[in-house]
């Protein structure tokens, strides 16, 4: 693993995705904590997530809502509607060698237990016109597929 950060789209709403986050962890037998970090304005004014695993790998995890653009977001509230088809931002920090592995084993285990492929956003707004950011998100999630 060369980059000491991995991030990516999936296509689950945030609090689902927390629940999912835990229970893999959970079977894995891993000490973490979680908090709750600033809002990213550029994807949703909610607060993030932020998970702090501690053992037996160490690194973090946030989550971050990812309803539209502040653009599409303000054109929607004028309108009066919105889109809304679930998508969470996962950043994942401090990756490195020694805990490739596990990081890997638990992405792996993540993919298994969500609902549909990660990289379906065709129906949200960031990724409904644009086919290779799709692509690249597919590309990015790729990298935990054995």
């Amino acid at each position: 693993m060369v980059s000491k950060k991995w991030k990516s789209f999936v296509n689950v709403e945030r609090d689902q995705l927390v629940k999912l986050i835990g229970e893999v962890l959970g079977g894995l037998d891993s000490e973490y904590e979680t908090s709750h970090g600033s809002p990213a304005i550029m994807y949703d004014g909610s607060e993030t997530v932020i998970f702090d695993v501690k053992f037996p790998m160490k690194f973090k995890m946030r989550l971050i809502n990812a309803t539209a653009d502040p653009i599409t977001r303000f054109f929607a509230g004028v309108v009066g509607r919105i889109h809304r088809k679930p998508a969470t931002l996962i950043e994942v920090y401090q990756l490195g060698k020694e805990n490739e592995h596990q990081v890997k084993e638990l992405m792996s285990r993540l993919l298994k237990r969500l609902p549909d492929d990660p990289w379906e956003l065709k129906d949200h707004p960031m990724f409904a016109r644009s086919p290779l950011l799709r692509l690249r998100v597919k590309k990015r999630w790729m990298r935990w597929i054995d």
